[in-house]
């Protein structure tokens, strides 16, 4: 993967797995991460944290779609 300084990702799912494994990749190849989540806030701010350690750009965001319900609502 080539040089992504100056890029914007969204990661849906971005604080777990392998969600988290790619926010880290894109950071480090340059991208500001927005890490996407639903319910698992700290493990997305886990993630933010280390790829700020590592002196990349990001912030943990959250779902930005609406969800639905077990009942369709």
């Amino acid at each position: 993967m080539s040089d992504l300084k100056g890029r914007v990702a969204l990661v849906t799912g971005g604080g777990r797995d392998v969600g988290a494994a790619i926010s880290r990749m894109l950071a480090e190849k340059g991208a500001s991460v927005a890490v996407n989540y639903h319910s698992s806030k700290s493990g997305a701010e886990a993630v933010v944290a280390e790829i700020q350690k590592a002196g990349g750009r990001q912030g943990p965001t959250r779902p930005i779609f609406p969800t639905r319900t077990s009942s369709g609502k």
